[in-house]
């Protein structure tokens, strides 16, 4: 997404929001949204510093498989107040591979 069409949708966001007193929540997610970290963070600067913005309406989170994590994305969202959520995708066997600790069994009833 350009920052153009990213200005545009903000915008469009924040007018539809006021008319019907509604919260906001935006969700970087998809893919794997660190990839596109430097633009993740010119969009929330957008978000934050837009007329409308209030720390009380609006709501950020950000999904990522967590592996490129690392201390300058761990301090911009934190400082950001951003919602951060690891999310473990594929079979078992696969997300279990590399695991540090092992992880107790499901059975279910």
């Amino acid at each position: 997404m350009s920052s153009h069409v990213a200005k545009k949708a903000i915008d469009f966001v924040f007018k539809r929001s006021k008319l019907f007193h509604e919260t906001i929540n935006i969700g970087w997610f998809g893919g794997e949204p660190l990839l596109e970290f430097e633009r993740m963070k010119e969009f929330t600067m957008m978000v934050k510093e837009h007329p409308s913005y209030s720390p009380n309406q609006v709501f950020i989170s950000l999904v990522s498989n967590g592996t490129i994590f690392n201390e300058e994305i761990g301090f911009f969202l934190k400082n950001s107040n951003i919602i951060f959520g690891v999310s473990c995708d594929g079979p078992p066997k696969v997300q279990n591979q590399f695991r540090k600790f092992k992880m107790a069994e499901h059975h279910p009833n």
